[in-house]
């Protein structure tokens, strides 16, 4: 296993001179403090925080050995071997990144080191294959404009961390990569579940790893049993289950908003108006006296006059009549969490406190 930070290749049994690079990749840092908890014995459970794109991030504990049962639950889904190569594109500090450190160590993967910016290949001097590389959808959307044959080169490309748009799932289509979304989070530290996005072979569900099973509550929330994690993990994730390795996803339980009596999924609404804007959007709510919660829908930009005349003309030709937004409101800027989430809690804020174009 090797480090390769820019030209240059460090075997990771010298891993402190990763230190050198920190200027200019500053990665680097969090790489070599990971890497000193790890190959310290005394270390036996690892900390992580969720990003908090839900509510205030949480603390999770996982074992060395719950980590490296994960790890050869990648590298058994993907089919990479000792030698290749995987790109780190992903924050060190939350569990996607730690556990790319760990894929490397346990399968012997060369690890290139990018200076994880929005462009995924930032920093990337490296010019042969790479096998495989996990990313955000926002991630994604960048490399495919800025850096597509790079993008295109690449063996396997994980997206992960968010939802993937209907729009962006038609995109993957003219990709000669095997391109693949996750379903898990820091809980059962990364994927748990995968569907392939593109080529002849694509799926329209999720399904489980090996020794992963699903089953649902009485909310339809999907519960997740895997043999490498010590207890059953109950999520918040909506689902339509098939069996107990298959599911489609169909959004989270606190992203439905009760209006005037009417339940409204905002993550089913947001993949069904993807097909239809061009522009980055979120459905949200608003308090309201009279229908307890209001949908509006928010715009990265301006909020031209013609653009609400638009709306009403998509939601009346969708004959989605009860989930149609009251107010449009716009924001310069969309705010991400560190991870690549839309951070809808603090835009919210934002709108609340009358920050906004309308």
């Amino acid at each position: 296993m090797n480090f390769i930070v820019g030209k240059d290749i460090i075997p990771h049994t010298d891993y402190k001179q990763l230190l050198d690079y920190t200027d200019d990749y500053p990665v680097c840092d969090h790489i070599v403090s990971f890497l000193n908890q790890w190959y310290d014995s005394s270390v036996l459970t690892y900390d992580f925080y969720t990003s908090g794109s839900t509510g205030s991030p949480k603390l999770i504990q996982h074992s060395r050995e719950a980590m490296i049962a994960s790890a050869k639950l990648t590298e058994n889904a993907f089919n990479y071997v000792k030698g290749d190569y995987a790109l780190l594109c992903l924050p060190v500090n939350f569990v996607a990144g730690k556990m790319m450190i760990v894929r490397a160590i346990v399968s012997s993967l060369n690890l290139i080191i990018s200076k994880v910016k929005t462009n995924p290949f930032e920093g990337v001097l490296y010019e042969g294959k790479i096998d495989f590389a996990p990313m955000t959808p926002m991630q994604f959307e960048l490399a495919k404009d800025h850096a597509f044959e790079l993008l295109n080169a690449v063996r396997v490309v994980l997206l992960g961390g968010a939802p993937v748009s209907n729009k962006l799932k038609e995109e993957t289509q003219i990709f000669d990569s095997n391109i693949f979304l996750g379903y898990g989070m820091t809980e059962t530290l990364t994927h748990v579940a995968l569907m392939k996005l593109n080529g002849y072979d694509r799926q329209k569900y999720f399904y489980g790893l090996e020794n992963i099973s699903f089953n649902k509550d009485e909310h339809d929330c999907l519960i997740i049993e895997a043999q490498h994690l010590p207890n059953k993990i109950l999520t918040n994730d909506i689902v339509a289950l098939f069996n107990e390795s298959n599911f489609k996803w169909m959004g989270r339980r606190d992203n439905v908003i009760n209006t005037g009596g009417v339940k409204v999924n905002s993550d089913e609404l947001e993949r069904e108006l993807s097909r239809h804007l061009k522009e980055n959007f979120f459905i949200s709510s608003i308090k309201d006296d009279v229908l307890g919660s209001k949908i509006v829908i928010v715009l990265e930009g301006s909020v031209p006059s013609d653009k609400v005349n638009e709306l009403n003309v998509i939601f009346d030709q969708l004959k989605l009549k009860n989930s149609k937004p009251r107010k449009v409101y716009g924001l310069e800027n969309f705010i991400y969490t560190k991870t690549g989430k839309l951070d809808k809690i603090a835009m919210m804020k934002l709108i609340e406190s009358g920050q906004y174009f309308n």
